[in-house]
């Protein structure tokens, strides 16, 4: 209001030569005004602290400890990480006034992690070409060995230095380790055993700033190109590019459906017989569509797979048990080394005492609520019947249907941590067991809460209208409300959270607030004792330890330090079970609502750039993670194929399609004709899935070309390696 006072008078007086103004108006335009410059400068200054922020070449991960770590834990650990012949740059982080380690290795370093981690890397044409894991004692035989550069990408330097960094163990022949006056008892893993004490805070890779400014533009920003799938594998690793993979091939496999939905709606409500006609033409489609997808993506996983070089991954049969994993620590007779013990009595009691019940009492609340929208359904098509509300175009009608598709969001989010609680008290040993039998609780219990009011409005009250309304608010709720909330907010909230820890060091800077004196005596002897360390190791020379000791102190904020301020990555489970549900949503109840693959289609092609948004502007970057397919996703999609068939043929029956088409036909008879039809896509889908090789031709004549050169490099060698032989022994 004042602002505009102001406005008016300046504009009234703008005639006259000279403006005059009382002291008390000076006094309050001046302050204003200084209002206004603090404002400014406080903004400019910390955009400069954010455009100031280093690059930082000698890191690849990142390892920060919470405020107030004493020194000599700090030490202890650096002490344990240098021996396991990595590198380590101590720095001090103004935002959260604590202790970075900036930890990357050396190249020899890395290249033996490299054969510990079997990845897999291209061999030289004349050594007969192709993929194989890597060994340290024949590296001449590997494409671009000779360029460090070149051999080993930064997702797979930081997976590397992590595995390290996970395999640093307290033994039996150390001395007992003492972290924050606690004792790390013997066998058990010291970096992971420090970050379940919150000991320490984070460890992150670093990004990549040329990589990941191509991605956002080849990427993020291209909208209707194809996806660079080799570089987001490349930056990203295999696990969380096979989502992306996976996702893309759903999407434009879409794009039938969705053309066919749509010319099926725009033709229907003219005659109830051909609704039927069209209701049958579009049950069928989708189950074939259905069948197909899952068989020709087995078949692009493959050659994803193929290319990537984990086609062949061979199982882990020496699991080591996973960091959260409990028990009592026994000797394992495997590898002879002490590792925890959970009785699977334990877990099976808890499972049914526990987890089975749950399941029941959830089932029970999804019913009670789902029967009071329902009321509230009939108390609104009351109101607005007898001109108690008012219709507004029928959208008043939708309000507890809206209501209704977000309760089921806000349930299922509740449901995810019930089951991630549930599952962490089971306590699988293994990873992957761990994340199967979460990706089935989960699934099960969203299976309940998102689909049961549609099969009970489909198979109990048989209201094929109310069953559209309630699709149509599904989609719409989750397509207005999903993205916005999963990228969009979470992209706003945190860069203001950082903003204001940056804005604190921008006015301590302003300020002129001097720093912890402490903290920085003790960073720079830390500094010092790494520098020391590496010069007498045969990893690093003296030349290469002066140069990481020149980075000692940053005068700017470092990047690792700002990616610090970034939220960690979750995983790919939450994005996975969002369009897994979303498929079960399309496979079941397409023919009812016409229009499912068209907003299917439009949700998932934007489905796309938030996630990629996401990995490239909000989250911290993951660590890369080596797999061959997507795992137990898969078996789901798969399931809810089955059960498309059998949804889409009962669809049939209760809304009398067979009966319409065939008005001679009983009920009886309509029920025989349907179930012969489930059976015979049943038996379709064996076929068809038995049928159809697993690897594409051209992969297994591949391979075949691929075994027939080594062999023959091979037989090269061992001639020449005779030859030398003969010859050495005639002189």
């Amino acid at each position: 209001m004042f602002d505009n006072q102001n406005d008016e008078e300046e504009n009234s007086n703008f005639h006259l030569p000279k403006m005059k103004f009382s002291k008390d108006e000076l006094k309050t335009i001046g302050s204003l005004f200084k209002k206004r410059f603090t404002t400014i400068s406080k903004t400019v200054v910390t955009n400069r602290i954010w455009l100031k922020s280093a690059k930082s070449s000698s890191c690849h991960v990142l390892l920060t400890f919470p405020k107030n770590t004493s020194y000599d834990t700090i030490f202890t650990i650096m002490d344990r990480i240098l021996k396991a012949g990595l590198i380590v740059n101590v720095k001090q982080h103004k935002t959260s006034s604590t202790v970075g380690f900036y930890i990357t290795a050396s190249y020899e370093r890395l290249l033996q992690g490299a054969e510990d981690l079997e990845i897999k890397k291209i061999i030289k044409t004349n050594y007969g070409g192709g993929i194989k894991e890597f060994i340290f004692d024949e590296q001449e035989f590997y494409e671009n060995i000779e360029n460090e550069d070149l051999f080993l990408t930064t997702q797979e330097r930081q997976s590397i230095i992590y595995d390290i960094l996970y395999q640093i163990r307290c033994d039996n022949n150390d001395e007992q380790i003492i972290v924050n006056d606690k004792k790390v008892p013997n066998g058990r893993r010291l970096i992971f055993w420090c970050q379940k004490y919150k000991i320490i805070s984070q460890i992150l890779p670093i990004h990549d700033q040329d990589d990941l400014k191509e991605l956002r533009k080849n990427w993020v920003f291209s909208l209707f190109s194809n996806q660079p799938l080799d570089k987001v594998c490349k930056y990203f690793g295999i696990k969380l590019t096979l989502y992306f993979a996976w996702l893309g091939f759903y999407t434009k496999s879409l794009l039938i459906p969705a053309f066919l939905g749509l010319a099926m709606w725009l033709s229907m409500g003219k005659d109830e017989k051909w609704d039927s006609i069209f209701f049958l033409v579009l049950c069928s489609f989708n189950l074939i569509w259905s069948i197909c997808f899952n068989d020709l993506w087995n078949q692009r996983c493959a050659e994803l797979s193929y290319k990537w070089g984990t086609l062949d991954m061979k199982e882990n049969l020496l699991q080591d048990p996973r960091p959260m994993f409990k028990g009592e620590y026994k000797l394992n007779k495997v590898n002879n080394k002490l590792e925890p013990h959970y009785p699977e009595y334990k877990r099976a009691l808890f499972r049914y005492l526990i987890t089975f019940p749950t399941l029941l009492a959830v089932t029970g609340l999804t019913i009670a609520i789902m029967l009071k929208m329902f009321d509230l359904q009939e108390f609104f098509n009351h109101a607005t019947t007898n001109k108690l509300l008012p219709e507004l175009m029928g959208l008043t009608n939708f309000i507890p249907k809206m209501i209704y598709a977000n309760i089921i969001s806000f349930l299922n989010s509740v449901y995810k941590r019930m089951c991630t609680w549930l599952n962490d008290k089971e306590n699988y040993r293994e990873q992957t067991t761990h994340e199967n039998h979460l990706i089935v609780k989960i699934v099960l219990f969203q299976f309940i809460n998102s689909y049961l009011s549609l099969f009970y409005i489909a198979f109990y009250l048989q209201d094929v209208g109310l069953l559209k309304e309630q699709l149509f608010a599904i989609f719409i709720t989750r397509q207005l409300t999903g993205n916005i909330k999963e990228a969009i907010f979470p992209y706003i909230f945190e860069n203001l959270k950082q903003i204001k820890k940056i804005d604190r060091v921008a006015k301590d800077e302003k300020l002129d607030i001097k720093p912890d004196q402490e903290l920085i005596d003790n960073v720079q002897r830390l500094q010092r004792y790494a520098t020391k360390f590496l010069e007498q190791s045969s990893n690093l020379n003296t030349e290469k330890a002066d140069n990481y000791q020149e980075e000692e102190i940053p005068s700017e904020l470092s990047q690792p330090e700002v990616e610090s301020l970034m939220p960690n990555y979750p995983d790919t489970f939450g994005d996975y079970l969002e369009m897994v549900m979303q498929y079960g949503l399309m496979v079941f109840f397409a023919p009812a609502f016409p229009l499912a693959a068209l907003f299917t289609l439009f949700n998932n092609f934007i489905e796309i750039r938030t996630d990629a948004f996401k990995m490239c502007f909000l989250y911290q970057r993951p660590f890369g993670q080596i797999v061959s397919n997507i795992g137990r996703w898969q078996d789901v999609i798969e399931t809810f194929s089955i059960l498309g068939i059998i949804v889409n043929c009962g669809l049939l029956i209760t809304f009398g399609v067979i009966q319409k088409l065939l008005p001679s036909v009983t009920f009886y008879e309509s029920v025989a004709i349907v179930i012969v039809v489930e059976h015979v896509f049943l038996g379709f889908y064996k076929v068809l899935n038995y049928s159809l090789p697993k690897l594409p031709r051209w992969i297994i004549v591949a391979k075949s070309r691929l075994e027939y050169r080594r062999r023959e490099a091979l037989r090269t060698l061992e001639m020449n390696e005779m030859h030398n032989i003969k010859c050495s022994s005639n002189n």
